[in-house]
């Protein structure tokens, strides 16, 4: 309570304790003889209670000799708080915290006689929340539901709480002792703090490491309701043990995003996304690593791939087929292995395809009957395949690049294209099985095969490449295990780069040379008769 103004105090309040008491008993005993007035008896001052800032006070009743009534005044560090008060009790509020007091009551008759009691106190510390601990964490994949035991505040007061995860406050002046933490990450550990706090803000910290589950599905998954996508999604899984199919073949689906399945990274199995014709976009999509096969067929609602741009393994093959309004296909840069072939097949729309920059490890790279397909401007990275380049029935088909860094391929097959020449191929030196050029209308020269030396166990062949008049650029090739086909290309007349290779071939078979411009014989070639 707000003190009284300081009045004018009688002498004995301005002098040492002990002075004080004795001029007043003095003064009082003189007034006493003087008067035949007596001052009011002894009484004690009890404190009753101490806490942080606020003391209650009372005493005993002192009692006048003449039977007036007594009142009484109350003092704390000499400064009055009460003045001629009828009752004995008193509170002190909004005191400091831990610091130490001195005061006094004055016992006044009607007189002016007096009797004083002194008293003394020390305020306590306002002390933080007592500990508490945790009672119960029950994990999900994406979220922790943890609860508490109740912190207690010693001076009575309430306490609230703080809730941190990683040092990030995601929750603060909770009143309950429990919480449900969500949108986490599943195997991942977090450090929980929470904080108990009163209402000055003393704190008691509590911290705890907690693990959500481990996000593996086991088994096969398949998702073809956009319902069925939202209710995995809220799982939060990260890995598939088996495979992960959205099949719309035969079935109802409505499929139209797949960001709440993002979670995904992992699918042991293969994953297929086959026939969801309301499916526009792949964007959401988080899948890092396939075990098997990856395809994307019949999906007519796709124009590009976007939402790829995480994948970086598929073990068996990557196969994009029959999206029959795709027309792009870029972004997937972080594709590094393909465990057998990339397949890009029958998307009658596509126009272009770049990117696979970081593609490194791959068997082989087809690309069949993609009628508007222009330009392949990718795999930098890649500098061997063990199997196939197959490049078949892309009839736009004009610009190559990308893969001239390959110096490996198992076997070649370029067939009904629009490539005017093969300066692409410039970094090929050996190819294992067949080379086979075939019907490709606009190849003007072969300039770009420089670098070939050796047709390891296969066939060298040339079919109706029409505009196709002369064979320089395989001056280099020196070593044929199978044979030769050269037929109905119909402007061919220069076989002289082959001389050198024809000298002592021994072919696999029957050799094939028809229906071209000029037709010689393997020893006409190796003769120097060649050309006409």
């Amino acid at each position: 309570m707000t003190p009284i103004p300081t009045k004018e105090k009688p002498t004995y309040i301005n002098i040492t304790k002990s002075l004080l008491i004795l001029v007043v008993l003095t003064a009082l005993s003189c007034s006493t003889d003087t008067s035949n007035n007596g001052i009011p008896s002894e009484f004690e001052v009890t404190v009753n209670s101490t806490s942080v800032t606020n003391i209650d006070i009372s005493w005993s009743e002192s009692f006048d000799p003449e039977g007036d009534t007594i009142s009484y005044s109350v003092y704390l560090e000499n400064q009055e708080y009460s003045s001629h008060q009828n009752t004995r009790t008193y509170s002190f509020e909004n005191l400091s915290i831990s610091n130490d007091y001195e005061g006094f009551v004055i016992a006044h008759d009607p007189s002016g006689n007096e009797r004083v009691a002194d008293f003394s106190f020390t305020t306590t510390e306002n002390l933080p929340p007592s500990n508490f601990e945790i009672i119960l964490a029950t994990p999900s994949n994406i979220s922790i539901d943890v609860s508490w035991t109740e912190a207690i505040d010693p001076e009575g007061t309430n306490v609230s709480y703080d809730l941190y995860i990683d040092d990030t406050l995601i929750a603060s002046n909770l009143s309950e002792t429990s919480f449900l933490i969500e949108n986490l990450n599943a195997a991942t550990v977090y450090n929980l703090k929470i904080v108990a706090k009163d209402d000055i803000d003393n704190t008691t910290n509590l911290i705890s490491n907690l693990e959500t589950l481990d996000g593996i599905y086991q088994g096969d998954l398949s998702l073809r309701t956009q319902q069925a996508v939202n209710s995995f999604g809220e799982l939060g899984y990260i890995e598939i043990t088996g495979n992960l199919e959205m099949d719309g073949l035969a079935v109802f689906t409505d499929v139209t995003d797949l960001s709440p399945i993002n979670s995904i990274k992992i699918v042991r199995g293969y994953f297929h996304i086959n026939f969801m014709g309301t499916l526009t976009s792949l964007s959401g999509l988080g899948i890092e690593h396939v075990g098997q096969n990856f395809k994307i067929s019949n999906n007519d609602g796709l124009n590009n791939l976007d939402g790829l741009d995480k994948l970086e393994e598929v073990f068996g093959t990557f196969q994009i087929e029959q999206n029959s309004n795709l027309q792009d296909i870029s972004g997937i840069n972080n594709l590094t292995t393909i465990g057998t072939t990339l397949a890009i097949l029958n998307n009658i729309n596509l126009i272009t395809v770049t990117g696979f920059n970081n593609l490194n490890s791959v068997d082989s790279i087809w690309f069949q009957a993609n009628w508007s397909l222009t330009q392949i401007n990718a795999f930098s990275s890649v500098t061997t395949l063990i199997g196939d380049l197959n490049l078949t029935s892309n009839t736009a088909l004009t610009t190559l690049e990308g893969i001239n860094n390959i110096e490996n391929i198992g076997r070649v097959f370029i067939k009904n294209t629009l490539l005017e020449n093969f300066n692409a191929l410039s970094s090929l030196s050996i190819v294992g099985g067949d080379f086979d050029i075939q019907d490709n209308s606009a190849l003007q020269n072969v300039n770009g095969l420089t670098a070939l030396t050796e047709i390891t166990y296969g066939n060298l062949s040339f079919y109706a490449n029409t505009s196709l008049t002369s064979l320089n650029g395989l001056e280099n090739l020196n070593e044929l295990g199978g044979t030769i086909n050269f037929v109905d290309n119909n402007n061919l007349s220069d076989f002289c780069a082959l001389q050198g290779l024809m000298q002592n071939f021994n072919p696999g078979s029957n050799p094939s040379i028809n229906n071209n411009s000029y037709n010689p014989s393997i020893t006409d070639i190796a003769n120097g008769n060649c050309s006409n």
